[in-house]
C-alpha cells in the first residue's frame, strides 16, 4: 500500500515541476521512482489471494478482481504512452 501511495505522490510532483518548469534534471529521477510503485500492486494480488485459501468463492473474486485491476493498470499505462509519444 505504501508503494503505491509514494507512487501518487511522486507523481504528482512530476507534474507540479512541469508545469512550473521547477527542477528540470530531478524530474526524471522522480518519476523513475515513482513507477516502483508499479510494484505494489502484483503484491496486494498476490497477498489477497494467499489469504483466501479457505474460501473459494472469496478466491474466485480475488482472481476475477485481480484480473480486472491489471488490465485497467495496462490500458491506462497504454494511453500514457500513447499520449507521451504525441
Amino acid at each position: 500500500m505504501s508503494l503505491i501511495a509514494s507512487m501518487s505522490i511522486m507523481l504528482g510532483l512530476v507534474k507540479f515541476f512541469e508545469r512550473y518548469s521547477l527542477y528540470s534534471q530531478q524530474r526524471e529521477n522522480i518519476g523513475n521512482w515513482a513507477m516502483l510503485g508499479l510494484i505494489g500492486l502484483p503484491l496486494i494480488i498476490i497477498s489477497a489471494y494467499k489469504n483466501t485459501a479457505d474460501d473459494p468463492e472469496k478466491r474466485k473474486s480475488v482472481v476475477i478482481a485481480g484480473g480486472g485491476l491489471i488490465i485497467i493498470a495496462l490500458l491506462v499505462g497504454g494511453i500514457g504512452i500513447l499520449a507521451f509519444l504525441y
